[in-house]
């Protein structure tokens, strides 16, 4: 499929999307999983699979959930000049990689959103703020499980 995908937060998903896609790049602030991650990558697939390491800071603005601050992190796909046909939210400080992807998809292209269940009860994140921020005409299509909720919205 000729589609290019970013994805906040890295793992089997990006291998997978790999596989799948035009292109990957996986946005991670944690330098030990971005080493294991591109280990793992299967050679035949490492020109497609880009995993990006931007380290989280003491200071800053927006706070993830470890309380590290990932302003660089979060900017990221604000100051691509790419736009993409699918961003996959799964990483830190998920609320603004929310907002700042908004104006980088596609037409026709996807946001998914894991965990988006989460509302800032038991201590959690809240996502519902920024999820309300998506555009209403979107197509919403939710995937709940025993674990949480992913949502994926369609850019129509």
């Amino acid at each position: 499929v000729d589609m290019e995908v970013l994805e906040y937060g890295t793992g089997s998903s990006t291998i997978w999307y790999a596989q799948r896609t035009k292109s990957v790049i996986a946005i991670e602030h944690d330098l030990e999983w971005v080493e294991n991650v591109r280990s793992v990558i299967p050679t035949h697939l490492k020109s497609k699979a880009k995993v990006i390491h931007i380290a989280n800071k003491e200071i800053g603005k927006f706070i993830g959930g470890d309380g590290k601050y990932y302003d660089e992190y979060v900017s990221y796909v604000k100051n691509t000049k790419s736009f993409f046909d699918f961003i996959a939210i799964d990483g830190r400080s998920r609320s603004q990689c929310i907002i700042n992807s908004l104006s980088k998809i596609k037409k026709n292209g996807f946001l998914l959103i894991d965990n988006s269940e989460r509302d800032g009860k038991d201590g959690q994140s809240d996502y519902q703020p920024s999820i309300n921020i998506i555009p209403k005409k979107w197509e919403k299509h939710e995937f709940p499980t025993p674990l949480g909720t992913t949502s994926i919205y369609k850019n129509v």
